[in-house]
């Protein structure tokens, strides 16, 4: 972000910033400016005053069946589609979908979602989480298999190091 050494000058309409290497002033409409003022202000108040309440916190239960690698709280993404998307189901794309939070937090919410990833892993995590089996599903396949069967035991290898292994 560029920073500036002050207003330069101000007229009704327009004011000029002057930077550090310019010599030019920049021309800025003063509409503009007292919007993105006021933006900045309702930002700051919703950030301090309202992310972090416990109405945001509860998430839903489905986000934390599967640990995977730097993902991040479901409310992050909640936030967010609150905050940008209207309450008309919208689309979300989320690129680098990871164990798939983002893509499931849209669902909940009712929007569409795009996952990608270049993880088949995670592809599998996100799927198997978008449909919530039924009890009579969970039952018909737990029914399937045959649970008196003994398992046969492998007989295992073992893998001799060359080295000793030594401890400092």
């Amino acid at each position: 972000m560029r920073s500036f050494t002050g207003i330069v000058s101000v007229s009704k309409r327009f004011f000029f910033l002057r930077g550090k290497t310019e010599r030019r002033p920049k021309i800025f409409s003063y509409e503009v400016f007292r919007m993105s003022i006021a933006l900045k202000r309702k930002e700051r108040k919703i950030q301090i005053g309202e992310f972090w309440t416990s109405r945001q916190r509860q998430s839903h239960s489905i986000h934390y069946s599967v640990s995977y690698r730097a993902s991040f709280k479901p409310e992050l993404p909640a936030f967010f589609l609150d905050r940008y998307l209207s309450k008309n189901k919208g689309t979300v794309l989320d690129p680098f979908g990871g164990r798939g939070t983002t893509s499931i937090q849209a669902n909940l919410e009712g929007h569409f979602a795009i996952h990608n990833d270049i993880s088949p892993m995670s592809l599998f995590l996100a799927k198997s989480r978008q449909t919530i089996p039924s009890l009579d599903s969970m039952e018909r396949i737990l029914d399937r298999l045959d649970l008196k069967k003994k398992l046969e035991k492998k007989k295992k290898t073992r893998i001799y190091s060359l080295f000793i292994i030594r401890i400092l």
